[in-house]
């Protein structure tokens, strides 16, 4: 009888278990997060610091692995800090996440999920909140939101272009002329370069608001074409298209 007994209980523990077990939620997918709270710098400042966690695929039964991208502007200040990290997600009990950095500096995040949002408190003020992308944002950009984008990058790209010639186009031309063009030639080549990189870095900004992965009140708030090309920390994705324009015109721009 009491065997019997010891084995009803265990196995009631087990079900139990099981059953906590299927009641996990799944972190799979993007999660945004913005961070609120932060002392404004003097010059610059209220901080915007923005990001997204991408949960790519499930390790273990409580843990994930996926890429974390912090993005780091001020309010009055041109240019952009970008971050990125590999990271091991993590949920405990009472739905604790906790995000696990590959990179060294990056501090865990300690999140309380609920109601299918993530908050995190870092004393001072600080807090986090975690919202999962494709739940957030299937709808997309509506209409009005598309018109603003549109509209904001019709006017940055020229002041973008002339930058970008102030830059880049003295020592294209002289690059060039190295190969053997003339100097209208070498001339020529250098602006058609410099647009293309133009037109590059505008599809680049397009396509991280479409995809989600740059908030669009983000850009819209951005201070010109600073807010696109700083080059003493380019964004990876504006470096690419550098990059591109380079391998295109078959001369270092750099």
């Amino acid at each position: 009888m009491k065997l019997s007994l010891i084995f009803a209980i265990l196995s009631s523990c087990l079900i139990s278990a099981a059953m906590a077990q299927d009641e996990l939620p799944d972190l799979l997918g993007q999660w945004d997060y913005v961070l609120e709270g932060q002392e404004a710098h003097p010059q610059c400042g209220e901080a915007i610091h923005v990001g997204a966690l991408v949960v790519e695929r499930k390790i273990a039964a409580r843990a994930w692995r996926g890429k974390a991208r912090g993005e780091q502007s001020y309010e009055k200040c041109p240019g952009m800090s970008v971050t990125e990290s590999a990271a091991t997600i993590r949920i405990k009990d009472d739905n604790l996440v906790t995000v696990d950095y590959d990179e060294d500096g990056w501090s865990m995040d300690r999140l309380r999920l609920v109601d299918g949002v993530m908050n995190g408190e870092y004393g001072n003020g600080v807090t986090s909140r975690w919202v999962w992308a494709d739940e957030e944002d299937d709808a997309g950009l509506s209409e009005d939101q598309m018109a603003e984008l549109e509209e904001f990058l019709g006017e940055v790209e020229p002041e973008l272009e002339s930058e970008l010639g102030k830059l880049f186009s003295e020592r294209l031309e002289e690059n060039l002329q190295k190969t053997g063009l003339n100097q209208s030639e070498s001339g020529q080549v250098a602006g058609l370069t410099v647009t293309r990189m133009t037109s590059c870095m505008i599809t680049a900004i397009r396509e991280s608001v479409l995809l989600y992965e740059m908030p669009l009140e983000q850009v819209l708030a951005g201070q010109g074409a600073a807010f696109i090309l700083d080059p003493q920390d380019p964004d990876p994705r504006i470096a690419e298209c550098i990059d591109a324009a380079e391998w295109n015109a078959g001369v270092r721009i750099r």
